[in-house]
């Protein structure tokens, strides 16, 4: 595990020229020899990643584990863990089951044993039931998010992120997951609702960018290539590239199963 941490790291780095707290944090302890590197980071971001898995696995058990293991190696948290099944099964039930998104949350939900993670769900849930504004509803999860945090931790966050953003539009999973929730379960309800969502995500701003893989994937599920924007496509630089690479994963996958 750790070469192969250190081979993902270095590969990751050279393509990219950000990367967040958590993977600086892993790599630094891969490089340090650390039999655990991963980071206990509670960022949205480490489940965000896993949309891809649904090109090569369609069984839900294979599914989860490794929707479960990508996040592990940068972001070794329970809350986040559990949050990365969760999704995963979500997106599973809306893709194989062909269930709504907002029923396939609360399905879901229905067998998440995490408490944190309910109230996170359920609180998305309540806001896009009752139409709320988006940029307060995001405002609204970082004030439930913060009550569960030590008051030290809380003021050295609300001095860093309240000079950009409100916690609730940050990365943090008690802000950015009910977000991801909130914005599905209130968009899927419009004919356009996954152009729509993503916009509004975009334009209340914050970690935009880890809710919008999520939202994404959810509402795309559902709504079904056609209903992204040609426009976006055209403007996606690497849209060749990514479009062989999902080629090359069917292909081995129809191999395999010859």
């Amino acid at each position: 595990m750790k070469n192969i941490s250190l081979i993902i790291g270095v590969k990751v780095s050279r393509i990219i020229r950000v990367i967040d707290t958590a993977t600086k944090t892993t790599l630094a302890n891969v490089n340090a020899g650390n039999l655990q590197p991963a980071s206990e980071s509670q960022e949205l971001g480490g489940v965000s990643r896993f949309s891809p898995l649904f090109v090569a696995l369609s069984d839900e058990t294979q599914l989860v584990q490794a929707a479960r293991a990508q996040t592990k190696l940068t972001h070794n948290n329970a809350l986040v863990l559990d949050a990365a099944e969760y999704l995963a099964r979500v997106a599973w039930r809306i893709i194989y089951k062909r269930l709504v998104p907002s029923l396939a949350l609360k399905e879901v939900l229905n067998d998440t044993k995490n408490e944190q993670l309910v109230q996170l769900i359920n609180r998305g849930l309540l806001t896009a039931t009752k139409n709320e504004d988006d940029e307060t509803a995001l405002v609204s999860f970082g004030q439930l998010y913060s009550s569960w945090l030590p008051s030290f931790i809380t003021n050295a966050a609300s001095s860093v992120v309240s000079t950009v953003f409100p916690l609730g539009k940050a990365c943090p999973i008690g802000g950015a997951l009910p977000g991801v929730v909130h914005f599905v379960s209130k968009y899927e309800k419009l004919p356009n609702g996954l152009e729509e969502a993503l916009i509004a995500n975009a334009s209340v701003g914050g970690d935009s960018a880890a809710r919008g893989h999520l939202i994404g994937l959810l509402l795309g599920a559902h709504f079904g290539e056609a209903s992204v924007p040609g426009r976006w496509f055209q403007h996606l630089r690497q849209r060749e590239h990514i479009v062989q690479c999902v080629q090359t994963i069917e292909n081995a996958n129809t191999e395999e199963t010859k």
